[in-house]
């Protein structure tokens, strides 16, 4: 992904602003792009160092140095590298060194070739490849292995999008605002803000419309390189919807000044990018559930619950009880901010109807007592990963009284 130095951005008052090509810069991008394409696609086999060397050459013009640079470091990350086959680098200076200094200790005459020769023959490789192994291991030795080519024009539209997504890397929040005709599209893009495991609120407006808050790097106690590369890697899904618009505060310069920066535009989700995957944990989970032998059916939850139309809860998992047609639901929480837990209790205390089991770490430290029994909902707090068992428990805690009174008579008479 782009840097932040390799952006091309503007201040204009309060504002952070892209700056746009002009038609002749982008005819000059398209040709740096061609160029640096080439050289990638003619120097697999190579070392880096040639590669490299060839993309300094390229003659680029005064004032498109900044963008001509960020379209060869998006060529390099298109690029697959690889220490050279052959004995360990590691091994052959310890070898070659050691032999060097037994040389020296003892007062023998020093001659170089006669040492690798030595060390050459016991390591039972050539002369040559004990000197091309020496120093294998630097950047600059590696083999250019394999490489993903594009057009030039992919290339361009993808510095365009990765400029933005260096820009978000650096927010403290955003304010987004989206609309979708498709109920699974919505649920798909939901999706995707827990995939990568970012801090968010939703709220309906009503007809396919929703406005949605997501915490920054620069909102958390420290800011966090992971966090902002995850923020950013939810804008090519955001550009996708049918309309979207973000509003976001970003921390920018030396002078770490708060900007304001905006985007809208418009898209269309295809097919294939409808359903994204889960997160590693909720993989794990629903896996483990499925092998006890519970009674409950479980599946990804395709629904989105609403309290009063208006504030959204995405649940990851859906549980379904059929001897009693009970629907339960999980939405795992984690290692979301501990307002964004109290702001689930809040919806519990005002009506939320449905069952839901919030599933919270606890380095939240947040009580499971927070809600109390008689509610609808539930917390649960685990340390490390979660485990099918305590869920399972913990649904059958969630079921009517009245059910489990039934269930426990069967059990005393033997029926």
């Amino acid at each position: 992904m782009l840097t932040a130095d390799l952006v091309r951005v503007r201040r204009k008052g309060s504002k952070l602003e892209l700056c746009k090509l002009s038609d002749a810069s982008r005819e000059r991008m398209l040709q740096y792009a061609e160029d640096a394409l080439a050289l990638a696609q003619a120097h697999v086999g190579l070392p880096r160092c040639d590669f490299e060397e060839a993309m300094n050459a390229l003659e680029i013009h005064a004032s498109d140095r900044k963008i001509a640079l960020g379209l060869f470091k998006l060529v390099e990350d298109r690029c697959s590298f690889a220490q050279p086959e052959g004995i360990d680098p590691v091994v052959a200076r310890a070898a070659l060194f050691s032999a060097a200094a037994h040389v020296r200790k003892n007062g023998l005459t020093f001659d170089r070739s006669a040492i690798i020769d030595t060390v050459s023959a016991a390591l039972e490789v050539t002369s040559d490849e004990l000197e091309q192994a020496l120093f294998a291991d630097l950047r600059q030795a590696e083999l250019l292995t394999a490489f993903n080519p594009c057009n030039a024009q992919a290339l361009l539209e993808q510095y365009q999008l990765q400029q933005a997504q260096a820009v978000l890397t650096h927010a403290e929040k955003l304010d987004v605002d989206i609309e979708t005709d498709d109920p699974l599209t919505t649920r798909a893009f939901f999706q995707k803000l827990k995939f990568f495991r970012l801090l968010f609120t939703i709220e309906s407006r009503g007809q396919g419309r929703y406005h949605l808050c997501i915490d920054g790097p620069f909102s958390l106690f420290q800011a966090s390189t992971k966090y902002g590369l995850q923020l950013a890697c939810i804008l090519p899904w955001l550009r996708l919807l049918k309309r979207w618009r973000f509003s976001a505060v970003i921390r920018w310069g030396k002078d770490n000044a708060r900007l304001d920066f905006e985007q809208e535009g418009e898209g269309a989700l295809q097919k294939g990018e409808r359903l994204p995957g889960m997160p590693e944990e909720v993989q794990a989970l629903l896996e483990s559930f499925q092998k006890l032998d519970s009674g409950w059916w479980i599946k990804p939850c395709e629904q989105i619950l609403s309290l009063k139309g208006r504030s959204i809860i995405v649940p990851d998992l859906m549980f379904h009880y059929p001897p009693q047609n009970f629907t339960a639901y999980l939405e795992v929480m984690g290692y979301w901010s501990r307002d964004a837990v109290w702001r689930r209790i809040e919806m519990v205390q005002q009506g939320l109807q449905d069952h839901v089991l919030f599933a919270v770490s606890s380095r939240l430290r947040v009580s499971a007592k927070a809600l109390d029994e008689d509610q609808p909902s539930r917390l649960y707090v685990y340390k490390g990963v979660m485990n099918a068992k305590a869920v399972l428990e913990h649904l059958q805690a969630m079921l009517p009284k009245a059910t489990q009174r039934g269930e426990e008579q069967l059990v005393l008479t033997g029926e």
